[in-house]
C-alpha cells in the first residue's frame, strides 16, 4: 500500500470534520498527517458517498426494491428484528447491537406516524451495515447488547455517524434515481407536492423536503 494511502487510513472523515471546526484548513490537515490536501479531499468525497452506495447496494439485492420500500422485509433480511413500543415522545427509536449471540435488535417508538417509525427503522439499520459503534449499555436481562439511541430529526442532527445514517435512510427510502424522475422538470417545489411524495414514499414531508433540497431542487 502507498504510504500516502497507509496514512489516510488513519484519517477519518469525523476528525476532519473536528479538525476544521476548530479553525484548521486542509493544508494545515494534510500537514499534521503528512498526506496531501488534495487527498484529503477526494477522501472526503469518498466517505461521503459511502452510506449512499451501501444503501444502493440493499436495493440492489431486490429483496423489495418497490416504492414504497417494505422496511420490515429488509430488516429481517438483515437479521434486525422490529419491535414497536411505548417510548418517551422525543425518542424515536434505538438500536441494540447483538454482536452474532443473536438477531440485532431495532425498536421503535409505537407513538409515532407511519413515515416517522419507517425512517427510524431504515436509520437504526443503517447503524448496523455502517458498523457505527455502539455505546456500551448492559441490561441484566439482556447482558450482550450494546445500544444507539435516536432523538433527533434528519434536519437537526451534528453527530458524524448520525449523519451518516440519515444519508443511508434517505437514499434507502427514496432512491436518488426516484426522486430526480419525481422533480424533473420542475422549478420550484411546493409544499403541496412535498405532501404528495411525503405519501408515494411514505416519509415525514421535512425529510421529504432535506432530501430535494439536498438534491438541488429548489423549495417555494
Amino acid at each position: 500500500m502507498p504510504k500516502n494511502e497507509y496514512l489516510l487510513k488513519n484519517l477519518d472523515l469525523k476528525t476532519i470534520e473536528s479538525l476544521k471546526e476548530r479553525g484548521k484548513k486542509l493544508k494545515d490537515i494534510a500537514k499534521i498527517y503528512g498526506v496531501s490536501a488534495p487527498s484529503i479531499v477526494n477522501k472526503i468525497c469518498r466517505e461521503k458517498k459511502y452510506p449512499k452506495l451501501v444503501a444502493r447496494g440493499v436495493l440492489e439485492k431486490n429483496i423489495n426494491s418497490n416504492i414504497p420500500i417494505n422496511m420490515d422485509k429488509i430488516a429481517q433480511y438483515y437479521n434486525c428484528n422490529v419491535t414497536y413500543l411505548d417510548l418517551e415522545g422525543a425518542i424515536s427509536g434505538f438500536s441494540e447491537n447483538g454482536f452474532g449471540r443473536d438477531f440485532n435488535k431495532i425498536i421503535i417508538n409505537k407513538n409515532h406516524d407511519e413515515g416517522r417509525q419507517r425512517f427510524s427503522i431504515a436509520h437504526s439499520l443503517g447503524h448496523f451495515l455502517l458498523k457505527h459503534q455502539f455505546k456500551l449499555k448492559i441490561e441484566a436481562k439482556n447482558p450482550f447488547y450494546q445500544t444507539l439511541y435516536r432523538e433527533r430529526d434528519i434536519t437537526d442532527d451534528d453527530e458524524y455517524e448520525e449523519r451518516q445514517a440519515n444519508g443511508f435512510a434517505s437514499e434507502l427510502l427514496m432512491p436518488e434515481i426516484e426522486i430526480i424522475k419525481d422533480i424533473k422538470g420542475l422549478k420550484t417545489i411546493k409544499v403541496e407536492f412535498i405532501d404528495q411524495l411525503s405519501m408515494k414514499y411514505i416519509v415525514p414531508p421535512s425529510i421529504v423536503g432535506f432530501r430535494i433540497s439536498c438534491l438541488g431542487g429548489k423549495l417555494d
